[in-house]
């Protein structure tokens, strides 16, 4: 059973392609924060703050890649409605836990000195 009858999308090859390079993007990340990679808040007092790897770039490259999965995965798919409703959660969840994020950091590691005036 297929709900809504949705069909795969004419665009696929592109989305199925965004979304292989989005997985990449997931490894470099991991790969950039090492052993201190996980989906919690948790901030090792002291520890170097990464600025290697995609980090050189964005001080949050994880979020923009779960960002971008939402809405290829749905567009994949044709879920448009999808693609907006859970896109708009991302955004709401992301404006509470990156502010609670930058707070732990800021008050446990170098953080604020490495990023200054970016």
């Amino acid at each position: 059973m297929v709900a809504l009858e949705r069909d795969m999308s004419g665009l696929w090859p592109i989305w199925l392609t965004l979304f292989l390079i989005m997985q990449s993007g997931r490894i470099w990340v991991i790969r950039s924060l090492g052993k201190h990679w996980n989906t919690k808040i948790i901030v090792v007092p002291d520890a170097d703050v990464v600025i290697k790897g995609p980090y050189k770039f964005f001080r949050h490259p994880n979020y923009i890649i779960v960002a971008t999965e939402i809405l290829v995965i749905s567009l994949l798919f044709n879920a448009y409605y999808t693609a907006i409703i859970f896109s708009l959660l991302n955004v709401w969840m992301m404006t509470v836990r990156i502010p609670l994020e930058e707070k732990a950091l800021k008050e446990h590691t170098e953080y604020s000195t490495v990023f200054k005036g970016k």
